[in-house]
Order: structure tokens, then sequence, then C-alpha cells
């Protein structure tokens, strides 16, 4: 008897569409992050300081995904517990983020954004100790991959080494780290537009305070012109709303050291923007390590169907 109300069961490809859209935020993201550098130091040139393009950033993003959420009548009422820990992502992501913007200030941007992509090796390190994630030779070798790319794509500039400005930038991996770790367990079943509102709420807050106790040793300022303007705009609303939403989305999608090695796309997208929109030259080594980090991409997801398909037929057969 055919049974009309049966549930239909879900389609057989489903987890790799899954897997596949998860890839894909995941990619949209890493544009919108990879843009980060470029835009502030559009928005600097143009009278813009690190207090107030932060706080626009946050500001102006929350504004953006409340209202959506509150137009479409889509607001989550959400367990106390749970709304403690996404605003406590929200103040990891921020802290990250000032630390980032006090390590360039003592140290070239180009030596902090090499230690800042080592957040992928302590992402998978971590997971695998806490969430004991499987971390086989392979995704080792493709994770060494990407980091030698990384290490190519960015180049390193000539200068005296400061300490302080290395440990703020160590600090902006641990911090970012811990954002993405607590993300992947906070934000699993929440919508990403759900999760990115109460984490922007404490990042504004929080770059907020800091602006108004000159922990950044500058003061808000609205002495911007126009074009500094809209590099804020783009960076609140692509290089945040867009970005955020998307990292959210991916990794509700696809597991931790996926996301961490397509996450290595971001210095591709900072070193090509630079190059179009700053004038900066691209450099053979740069190309090579582009090259590298897009290859271990591809490899990745090559692995990990290897993995998922070796699992599959070492699985018992249903009685």
């Amino acid at each position: 008897m055919n049974d009309a109300n049966a549930a239909t069961p879900p389609p057989a490809d489903a987890p790799n569409r899954r897997a596949l859209a998860g890839t894909g935020f995941i990619l949209l993201s890493g544009f919108g992050y990879g843009a980060v550098v470029v835009l502030a130091r559009i928005a600097y040139d143009e009278g813009s300081n690190a207090p107030t393009s932060l706080f626009v950033r946050f500001t102006m993003a929350g504004l953006l995904i409340w209202g959506i959420l509150l137009a479409r009548r889509q607001v989550v009422r959400l367990p106390a517990h749970t709304i403690a820990r996404l605003l406590a992502m929200g103040l990891l992501f921020s802290t990250g983020s000032v630390a980032s913007f006090m390590s360039v200030e003592r140290i070239s941007a180009s030596m902090a954004a090499l230690i800042f992509y080592l957040y992928p090796v302590v992402v998978t390190a971590a997971s695998t100790l806490l969430f004991r994630l499987h971390f086989s030779r392979a995704r080792l070798g493709v994770l060494i991959a990407s980091l030698v790319g990384c290490a190519l794509t960015v180049n390193l500039e000539s200068g005296d080494v400061n300490l302080a400005g290395v440990l703020l930038a160590l600090l902006t991996v641990a911090l970012y780290s811990s954002y993405v770790l607590l993300g992947s367990r906070v934000a699993a079943g929440i919508p990403a537009l759900t999760s990115a509102s109460w984490v922007m709420i404490s990042a504004a807050l929080l770059m907020l305070v800091a602006a108004l106790t000159g922990i950044l040793n500058a003061p808000l300022t609205t002495a911007i012109n126009s074009e500094g303007w809209l590099a804020l705009l783009a960076l609140a609303f692509f290089s945040t709303f867009i970005a955020m939403t998307a990292f959210l989305a991916g990794i509700a999608r696809i597991d931790l050291f996926r996301a961490a090695i397509l996450s290595t796309f971001e210095p591709i997208i900072s070193v090509v923007l630079a190059a179009l929109l700053l004038g900066e030259r691209l450099t053979p080594l740069q190309a090579v390590g582009g090259a590298i980090i897009i290859g271990a991409a591809l490899a990745l997801q090559l692995v990990v169907r290897r993995e998922e398909r070796s699992a599959r037929m070492a699985e018992p057969a249903g009685v």
C-alpha cells in the first residue's frame, strides 16, 4: 500500500550537495575577508583610523543584519547560554581585530599576515585534540602545502622584528582560532544571520569601548572623504556582513579542517586586490604561492572524498 504521508528519504547525494554548499560559502567568505586589508588601507588614506574603521565596520554590519531579521520577522529566541556563547564569539572576533591592527602598527603587514595564516594549523591541531577529528597523513601533507603557499603568497618585507608586534600577531591567531572552534559548535543548527546578529552586537560594543577609552591611541573621527566612506561601507557590507554570515553558514556544513584550508584563499584575494586597486606588483613567488594554495585546496577535496569512500566501504553490511 502506498502511504502518501510517508516521509520522503533525503536524496542519496544530499551529503555531497551540503559539502559543496559549505565549500562555496567558505570561498565567498574568503573573498570578503581577503578584501579587508585593501579596503582598510583605502579608508586610512582617505581620513579614517583604526577605531573608526572597526566601529563603523561592526556597527553598520550589525544594523544591517538586525534590520533584515526584523523585516523578515525571523528574529529567533535563543536560550540564554547560547546567546552568551555568541556574544563570547563576538568578543573573540573583535579582540582579534584589535590585536591585528595593533600588530600591523609594529611589524610589516606582510609579516603579520603570514603569522595570522598559521591559524589553520592551530584550528586543525586543536580540533583534533578537543573534538577527536580524524587527521591522516594525507591531510597533514595538504596542510603543510597550504602553509608553504601562504608563505610564498605573502611577500615578507625586510626590517627589524618587533617582539610586541609578533606577540600581538600570535594573539590574533589564538583569538581567531578560538572564534572558529567555538563557532563550529555554537553556530550548528542556528541560522547564520541569527548567529552573526549577536556576534555583531558584542563586537560593536567592544569597539565603542575601545574608541572611548583610547586603547587604540586615536579618537573616533568623521573627517573622512567620500571615497573613504565608500571603503568603510564595502568593509561593513561585503567584508563583514557577507563574509561572516557566509563563514558561519559554511562551518555549519563542512568540517573545520576543510574550512581552515579553504580560507587560505584569502591571501590570494588580498594580493590580487592590492595589485588592482593599490598598484602593488605581483611577484613570481606570489604567483607560485597562489598556485600551491589552489592546488592544496583541490587536493583536500580529493583526500576527503577518498577517506569518505574508504569509510563507507569499511562499514559492515546491514542485516
